[in-house]
């Protein structure tokens, strides 16, 4: 099996990929093309995604994760293969990893890595990489209170989790510290807790953590990453995908799913993103500028510093650096993107690094990274030299023809007699419109029109505010036709049913059951704790 290795290291590395192996105890790094290009993008320096998967194949190999993240979501840096997980084959593990990233002068040295709550792991991080903050998944910490506290043993009765999940879930999210502090101290002399021993030595073991888990602690570092979510996402992908939910034979034939299916996802996962194929971008800054649309910008200092007041609280004001693309509200702080940098980007025309939209540069960037520095950059620049990213953006976001003449948000704050004369013209414009449509179904007398008529009619007269109007006006779709006719089935097949859940005149939905036939634990631990359920288990 080494030997077969051995030659696939070579062909890696001539593809400009590296595959380090280490026999005892046997350890296989796998740095594929995509993940070195990444490295040297420098998108790897700040956070780090790491879990582990087994199962994978015949002999129980474990696969390691690391993936770092951008605008398409999670990016790959390394695959490291082990045979267990204990703490002294992670530090084996992520030593020969950092070997195999690492190119010349350039260290593999991230400022934060997000993992879950494996001690081994993290141990074996906290050794390998001393300088590195190790922060833990919001999201497996509450999963993992919750199942703790449905253990019979711990005597925590059942009316009671809900109660103390709750409280828990405040300190974990409070915004600042002094609110966390109170929350925990609320939490801790609740009636509950201090008659639980068990429970108050659990809490406080928590508590002692703090750092590692707490919100108002690593608000200023994460960049709105709180879960390790990105990672399950990519195990997920990778088992159901790549590996079509089959275990492989050995590690040989792991490693040439990681080389060779593996890669290819995420080359054409990128290309599209490149070649604008995909519209989550665009789909995420649409919400954003919805959400942003009536947040007032109260005032602005040399076109970098900008106050906004908030949507609740009109005494509140925070304030925007458009040179560092920062906001200190509590979702905006430590870099995220959040509704105010969206309100200043719409009215001055800034595209912030930040923001969900793939510039120019973006989309260059996304397809160096699949292809490598092949890839035509003349082919993603702007064919019009005057257009700007942001005009672009707020073309493909609103969809409008390209026949009707835009103006950006720019244009019309520069002046504003210029702005006010934009909107005459364009209210003559509308209402010349409308004497066009209406001439024309004078001309086709119907009792189809009429009924369409009289539906349009009750629409217009629901919209009495200016800005339910400028609200229907940017709506897509808003008018729906009638919805289509149900195929019913056969009273006798309906009687035969034993499942009385089912719909009683529609056929039985192929594939996946309906949500009305669901009869397992719901996966949502949300949905879980608000219901007082026990949680399922995802894997």
């Amino acid at each position: 099996m080494i030997e077969v290795l051995k030659n696939r290291q070579s062909l890696l590395q001539k593809s400009g990929g590296e595959l380090v192996i280490k026999e005892n105890p046997f350890i296989a790094v796998v740095v594929t093309p995509i993940m070195r290009r990444a490295f040297l993008q420098d998108i790897s320096t700040e956070m780090v995604f790491v879990d582990s998967s087994g199962s994978c194949d015949q002999t129980n190999t474990c696969v390691t994760f690391l993936f770092t993240s951008n605008k398409t979501g999670a990016i790959p840096i390394a695959c490291v293969l082990h045979t267990a997980q204990t703490e002294a084959k992670y530090t084996l593990a992520f030593a020969s990893a950092t070997e195999a990233i690492e190119v010349e002068n350039k260290k593999f040295d991230p400022k934060v890595f997000m993992t879950d709550d494996s001690a081994s792991e993290r141990n074996a991080l906290s050794a390998v990489f001393p300088n590195s903050m190790l922060l833990l998944c919001t999201f497996h910490l509450c999963q993992a209170l919750w199942r703790w506290l449905w253990q019979t043993d711990h005597n925590v009765k059942k009316e009671d989790r809900r109660t103390v999940m709750e409280m828990f879930r405040n300190v974990l999210y409070a915004p600042t510290l002094e609110d966390s502090e109170e929350y925990y101290d609320f939490l801790i002399s609740n009636n509950i807790v201090q008659s639980n021993k068990v429970l108050y030595d659990h809490l406080e073991n928590l508590w002692v953590r703090r750092k590692e888990w707490c919100i108002s602690f690593r608000n200023n570092i994460t960049r709105g990453n709180n879960t390790n979510n990105y990672t399950e996402a990519s195990i997920r992908i990778f088992k159901d995908i790549v590996l079509q939910r089959c275990k492989v034979f050995n590690s040989c034939a792991l490693v040439d799913f990681i080389i060779n299916v593996f890669e290819n996802y995420y080359k054409r996962k990128l290309l599209e993103f490149a070649n604008s194929r995909r519209s989550k971008p665009q789909i995420d800054y649409r919400n954003m500028c919805f959400r942003a649309r009536e947040i007032n910008i109260i005032y602005q200092r040399d076109n970098t510093i900008f106050h906004v007041a908030s949507e609740k609280d009109s005494n509140l004001f925070y304030t925007v650096n458009a040179k560092i693309a920062f906001c200190d509200c509590p979702s905006g702080t430590g870099g995220k993107f959040c509704k105010h940098l969206c309100a200043v980007e719409q009215k001055f025309g800034i595209l912030f690094k930040t923001s969900p939209v793939l510039s120019v540069h973006d989309r260059i960037q996304l397809a160096k990274l699949a292809v490598g520095h092949s890839a035509p950059e003349e082919f993603y620049k702007n064919m019009d030299s005057n257009t700007t990213d942001l005009e672009n953006s707020f073309q493909s976001t609103n969809s409008v023809p390209a026949k009707v003449e835009l103006a950006t948000a720019i244009d019309l704050q520069v002046n504003a007699e210029e702005s006010e004369s934009r909107f005459k013209k364009e209210i003559i414009r509308m209402r010349c419109e409308f004497n066009r449509i209406t001439s024309t179904l004078e001309t086709n007398q119907s009792p189809e029109a009429t009924l369409s008529i009289i539906k349009f009619n009750a629409l217009m007269n629901n919209l009495k505010t200016p800005s339910q109007i400028l609200n229907f006006l940017e709506a897509k779709n808003r008018i729906c036709g009638r919805k289509s006719r149900k195929i019913r089935v056969q009273p006798t097949s309906i009687s035969r049913r034993k499942n009385k859940a089912l719909p009683q005149s529609g056929r039985i939905q192929a594939g996946r059951p309906s949500k009305n036939e669901k009869l397992k634990r719901k996966h949502s631990l949300g949905s879980n704790i608000s219901h007082n359920l026990p949680n399922a288990k995802l894997h």
